[in-house]
């Protein structure tokens, strides 16, 4: 399984991903679970640049592949790619910035971390099938964000979504599925 991603962005190799070398630009990395099977690869080609601006029409740009041997897995035949942007270099320490899989209660589920400086994003994908994700987060939406600082949840995103559960914080019904948006 392959993960391209051609940028006009001089990027930078990481043990677990590239940054990029500007100013501004983004951050990606996969699953750090994953790290040992996955290959990075960078190249260079030519792309048709005309419409960015501050650009020649054509020049040379970094291609970046992540590359994984399928094993025939459902739960292990995934490659979860963060892109982390950022508006200047200083804001960023690309060592803070992780993504890795959760151990959640219903294998039907596929879990993410993602941690960044003082932040705690939590993303889960279902079937939309009512599940205990956690001891504390339990719905029947197919997709969620729930992201958090020290003082606790302060956004959480759903989508298809009737019921949520969240201990102390979200318990909402809908009499249809919806999307729904808490924000502290």
């Amino acid at each position: 399984m392959d993960f391209n991603l051609h940028t006009p962005s001089s990027m930078t190799a990481l043990e677990d991903g590239f940054v990029s070398a500007g100013e501004r630009g983004f951050l990606i990395k996969q699953d750090r679970g994953d790290a040992p099977t996955i290959s990075r690869i960078k190249s260079q080609g030519i792309a048709n640049l005309a419409g960015l601006d501050s650009e020649p029409a054509h020049r040379q740009i970094d291609w970046l592949v992540f590359r994984k041997e399928l094993t025939g897995d459902r739960r292990s035949d995934r490659m979860a790619t963060l892109v982390y942007p950022f508006a200047t270099r200083g804001e960023i320490v690309p060592a803070e910035v992780t993504v890795e899989g959760l151990d959640l209660k219903d294998e039907a589920a596929i879990g993410y971390r993602v941690t960044a400086k003082d932040r705690e994003d939590l993303i889960i994908l279902s079937d939309g099938k009512y599940r205990r994700f956690t001891e504390a987060i339990e719905g029947d939406f197919t997709y969620a964000r729930i992201s958090s600082a020290a003082d606790g949840i302060d956004y959480a995103g759903f989508t298809g979504v009737s019921s949520v559960t969240i201990n102390g914080v979200i318990r909402q019904s809908f009499t249809s599925r919806s999307d729904y948006e808490y924000q502290k």
